[in-house]
């Protein structure tokens, strides 16, 4: 382990801020819906693309002109399940069919990476379009869950 003097720690971790800050605050490309907005504000952007009533083939294309496919998620395709998850769990519109997206992971609070005793905090934020018997979008949901280092925390 190596041991940093107390006077020296202050100065590290103004530098440790000034290395993450910029990959942190970047702001979206204009119409980009980003992982860590709001879960309204993103479930509104999204039904602007998929409007209540759309079919799962519109959703796919929508998704696949708007997202880029990521290596560490399986690619979305309809399920014959309802939607799940806590924002679905107490809704009388989960559907009998859904697609799910992971939209992305982000760190919660980069600050919390310069503490004494850093502690990594990601959230993955999910979206889920589900469809009616008859194929027809009835509702959008979005869940953000947090981990705190290997341990997952309450929904954010």
């Amino acid at each position: 382990m190596i041991r940093i003097p107390a006077h020296i720690r202050p100065w590290l971790r103004v530098v440790a801020w000034l290395a993450i800050t910029p990959v942190f605050a970047a702001d979206p490309a204009p119409g980009k819906i980003e992982a860590r907005e709001p879960r309204e504000q993103i479930r509104v952007e999204i039904l602007k693309g998929t409007k209540i009533g759309s079919s799962p083939d519109d959703v796919l294309t929508f998704i696949s002109k708007n997202f880029k496919p990521r290596k560490d998620a399986p690619a979305p395709k309809l399920s014959n399940q309802p939607a799940v998850g806590p924002t679905a769990k107490n809704s009388d519109r989960k559907g009998v069919r859904s697609i799910r997206l992971i939209l992305g992971r982000y760190v919660a609070s980069p600050a919390l990476l310069l503490q004494e005793i850093p502690i990594v905090a990601t959230t993955t934020t999910a979206v889920q379009w589900a469809f009616d018997k008859e194929g027809r979008l009835i509702e959008v949901f979005v869940d953000k869950d947090a981990e705190i280092g290997n341990q997952k925390g309450p929904d954010d």
